[in-house]
C-alpha cells in the first residue's frame, strides 16, 4: 500500500501554521500597544492628557486589534475591541469621569484579554 498525502491535507496543515504565526505576531504587537495605551491612562490619572486623547488612543487600540483578532481565533478580544470603539464614538467630544472611568475598565479588561490570550499560545493551545 502507498503512502501518499492528500493535497488538501498539506495545505490545511499550512494554512494552520500560517494562521497560528500571524496570531503569534498579532498578541506580540498588542501586548506592546497595549503597554503603551495603558500608560496613556496613567498620564490622563496625571493629569498630563486631556480626557479626548485617551479616548482617542484607546480607539486607536481597539481598532486595530478588531480587524484581525477574529481572524485568529482571539474571538473575546474582538468582542472587547468593538466595545472599546462603540464607547470612544458615543462619548467623543463629550467625555465626563463615569465615562472615563468605564473606558479605562474596559482597556483593562481588554489588556488581560489579550495577555490570557498569549498565555495560551504560549501553551499551544488556540480556539482553532
Amino acid at each position: 500500500m502507498s503512502s501518499t498525502t492528500d493535497p488538501n491535507e498539506d495545505k490545511n496543515r499550512r494554512m494552520q501554521r500560517i494562521i497560528a504565526r500571524t496570531r503569534e505576531l498579532f498578541l506580540r504587537d498588542a501586548r506592546q500597544r497595549g503597554a503603551v495605551v495603558l500608560e496613556t491612562a496613567v498620564q490622563w490619572r496625571e493629569g498630563a492628557l486631556s480626557a479626548s486623547e485617551l479616548g482617542d488612543s484607546v480607539h486607536a487600540y481597539a481598532h486595530a486589534l478588531r480587524g484581525v483578532a477574529l481572524t485568529v481565533g482571539c474571538g473575546r478580544v474582538h468582542e472587547l475591541s468593538e466595545e472599546a470603539i462603540n464607547c470612544s464614538i458615543q462619548h467623543s467630544g463629550g467625555w465626563n469621569e463615569e465615562a472615563l472611568q468605564g473606558l479605562i475598565r474596559m482597556l483593562t479588561e481588554l489588556t488581560e484579554e489579550v495577555e490570557r490570550e498569549t498565555v495560551k499560545a504560549e501553551e499551544g493551545g488556540s480556539e482553532h
